[in-house]
């Protein structure tokens, strides 16, 4: 049977923005309204929401940014030599280095009155405007920071370390990971760690690290950000999300044709994906997480089809939809012809989020279509097999 397929069936999909369309896009902050990102050509900002974005680089000696922070109207920018600061929303930039002694910044937190920077001869600290530095006693090499309440967490090349006097002392965080952690962002109580083969979360009073679902477990993560239940992940194959801590990641990816993300960021009622030299996208949470908590979490509010993964794929791929009430289900493959190759479902099936793995040996390389339906509700996705 052949069917007539329509492209504009498919999910809404990201938009791709003005904003740094040939550099890495390195890191995201936020002070009030505007949006800053930081990119391996300077810095740009947003004051209408991601909308439209402009260089704020003046001043700015070394535009090989690494980290950013803001605390009030000053913000932070890192960089391969140095910090520089900036107290009039980026319009223009002074270095603030008085006794940086290595000025290869890694990361920048803002925690209780001191601004810390991270660097691959340890870590320093100034008072708020980074007009002096001095160091700690943490001398390792620095990777990423967090920030809970007044706990400083700081990643190592091997380990993780936390204080909680401002640099004072610092303690062994936890146990779990076994390789270094890239990036870190906070929810709650709950501190999440990208690392070269998946992501890992943990209670911050318990910090006994665990893995986060399958599916990314040897996938270098290079971002990582969170909205309510679902917590989204960036990395060289796109984005991910896992909602209610489930067991498998779903990808993200629909339309978002470069699929390089070095950077994520939640603002509002959006996420911003920054790539390696695809610029910075946007696309509503709305699309891509449902509002749920805890056990709710298997029983979805809204009919939904998620894009298959791993996307193209050989020769296997799953897919993974969710259902608000018992439905007879229908899960059908078509090719690009709209006729149907293969029956991945047909049967009923309680409430809730169900995967099924689709085995593609036999079938050419090639663009093809997953339409499922339940009940009244119908959608259609693509796919590629690619040998």
């Amino acid at each position: 049977m052949c069917l007539l397929i329509r492209f504009d069936t498919l999910y809404a999909q990201w938009v791709q923005t003005n904003g740094a369309s040939e550099s890495v896009v390195t890191c995201f902050a936020v002070a009030g309204t505007n949006l800053y990102a930081g990119t391996t050509s300077g810095v740009i900002l947003s004051t209408n929401n991601g909308v439209t974005w402009s260089a704020v680089n003046t001043g700015l000696k070394n535009t090989d940014i690494t980290a950013l922070a803001a605390s009030g109207t000053s913000i932070f920018a890192g960089t391969s030599g140095g910090v520089f600061l900036s107290i009039d929303n980026g319009l223009s930039w002074s270095a603030v280095d008085s006794g940086l002694t290595n000025t290869n910044i890694r990361a920048l937190a803002v925690s209780g009155v001191n601004l810390f920077a991270g660097t691959p001869g340890g870590i320093f600290y100034s008072t708020i405007n980074g007009s002096s530095w001095k160091v700690t006693n943490q001398t390792n090499s620095v990777n990423a920071f967090a920030v809970s309440g007044t706990q400083l967490i700081a990643a190592l090349n091997g380990s993780i370390v936390s204080t909680s006097d401002y640099g004072m002392t610092w303690g062994q965080m936890g146990s779990g990971i076994n390789q270094n952690v890239g990036i870190f962002t906070v929810s709650g109580n709950e501190l999440f760690a990208g690392t070269p083969t998946g992501v890992y979360r943990t209670k911050i009073d318990a910090a006994n690290w665990t893995s986060v679902g399958v599916g990314l477990s040897n996938t270098p993560v290079a971002a990582v950000a969170v909205s309510g239940a679902t917590l989204f992940a960036g990395t060289y194959t796109g984005i991910y999300s896992n909602t209610g801590n489930n067991t498998s990641w779903i990808s993200a990816n629909t339309a978002l044709p470069k699929i390089a993300v070095t950077s994520l960021l939640v603002s509002g009622k959006n996420l911003f994906a920054g790539t390696n030299g695809g610029g910075i996208w946007k696309r509503a949470l709305s699309e891509m997480a449902t509002s749920v908590e805890g056990e709710t979490a298997a029983r979805p509010m809204v009919f939904q089809l998620q894009q298959n993964f791993p996307n193209p794929f050989n020769p296997t791929t799953t897919i993974t939809f969710r259902l608000i009430a018992r439905s007879f289900v229908s899960l059908k493959v078509f090719d690009v012809m709209g006729c149907e190759v293969a029956t991945v479902v047909e049967d009923e099936l309680p409430a809730g989020i169900h995967s099924r793995l689709w085995e593609a040996t036999g079938y050419p390389s090639g663009v093809y279509f997953y339409r499922l339906q339940a009940g009244s509700y119908t959608e259609t996705m693509r796919l590629v097999i690619l040998k």
